[in-house]
């Protein structure tokens, strides 16, 4: 495997509570796992640190980013705003190719949702939001939309890992969304495609303060117990 494959191989293991929240990622088992030296599984620490994904610690080492109720509080709280305003500056900004690419992920991701293969949902909607966080051309609000599209990602895993607790309606809906925006990106309608954005959150945003209004700390901390490496 290349350094990239690693680090998205990791990257979709964070998304997909494979390792859980706050669970240490230890040079050496990666380092064996990849067949590779620790020199570039420390160069993919950091990478995955700068990225979001883990954070690293002189006790504790590196760990995969934390995520509990108060976590899910600020979530809630940024999610919104960021969704609209990059979705806004990536109607303004984007160029053609960068339109075609995300047709192409938008691909990936209805494939997803046919072959209702829920891991492949959730990594796939995460490269979506991403490519148009990558089309707002703004450095400083893309560093946030990758912090909310890890704790987005894990969420929905959360909720749907099972397959039993999934609104396939929703997620068709939603697939026929990120088409819409895709045409209101290609045209610059930014008004639209917030809109848009707003009814797409809107649905994700249901379910999940469906889930986490049951949920006590204890029983929010144990669900991920159960799926750590």
């Amino acid at each position: 495997m290349t350094k990239q494959e690693i680090v998205a191989q990791i990257q979709n293991e964070i998304l997909t509570l494979e390792f859980a929240p706050g669970s240490t990622l230890d040079e050496t088992e990666l380092a064996k796992r990849f067949g590779v030296s620790r020199t570039p599984i420390r160069e993919i620490l950091r990478q995955l640190e700068g990225e979001g994904y883990a954070v690293s610690g002189e006790i504790r080492g590196n760990r995969v980013i934390p995520l509990d109720l108060s976590v899910i509080q600020q979530f809630f709280t940024a999610a919104t705003q960021t969704y609209a305003f990059v979705i806004w500056l990536a109607a303004e900004n984007a160029t053609a190719d960068e339109c075609e690419q995300l047709q192409c992920i938008q691909h990936s991701f209805e494939q997803a949702v046919t072959s209702r293969d829920v891991q492949a949902m959730v990594t796939r909607n995460n490269r979506f939001h991403l490519k148009i966080g990558e089309m707002a051309h703004n450095c400083f609000l893309l560093p946030t939309l990758k912090r909310l599209l890890i704790d987005h990602g894990r969420i929905a895993w959360l909720l749907w890992r099972d397959g039993k607790q999934v609104d396939w309606d929703g997620a068709y809906a939603s697939s026929e969304h990120h088409d819409r925006m895709i045409a209101e990106i290609r045209a610059g309608n930014a008004e639209a495609a917030v809109n848009l954005s707003n009814e797409h959150w809107e649905l994700s945003k249901h379910h999940m303060l469906s889930y986490f209004s049951k949920q006590t700390p204890s029983q929010f901390s144990q669900s991920f117990e159960a799926k750590s490496l």
